[in-house]
């Protein structure tokens, strides 16, 4: 089974219809659903975009949204806590990439779970070497 692993650029254009890559997601999506793709997030990328929820909309539509989220059964949430210590490495002695710590952790927590592909709007997961679809 493929999987994938989902930022939160894609999670924002799947849900924000005034997001300028909205529909070139909701295709992404589809296309990945028809072929039975697994989708992975870590717990940091789903904090970060219900936060994002929470200021844009409200608390209530932020949790409702992370709430289908989390319940869909094509959808697997993966802790972050045990990627901590490669994703702080990487920032530490990846100074080229320009990345936050947010993305740092989705790399490491994709390399130590072998996906390679990132359904994502960030090219800061072309700079680790990863595939993108969206």
């Amino acid at each position: 089974m493929l999987r994938v692993y989902v930022d939160t650029s894609a999670w924002i254009a799947l849900q924000e219809p005034r997001d300028r890559n909205h529909r070139k997601a909701r295709a992404a999506l589809l296309d990945l659903m028809d072929r039975e793709t697994l989708l992975v997030s870590g717990w940091h990328t789903v904090v970060v975009f219900a936060d994002g929820l929470a200021r844009h909309y409200d608390q209530r539509t932020a949790s409702t949204v992370v709430g289908k989220l989390l319940a869909s059964p094509s959808l697997r949430v993966e802790p972050s806590e045990p990627h901590r210590e490669a994703a702080l490495e990487m920032l530490r002695d990846r100074g080229d990439w320009n990345v936050d710590l947010s993305d740092c952790l989705s790399f490491a927590l994709m390399q130590a779970t072998a996906i390679t592909q990132a359904f994502t709007y960030d090219r800061d997961f072309a700079k680790a070497r990863f595939g993108t679809i969206g």
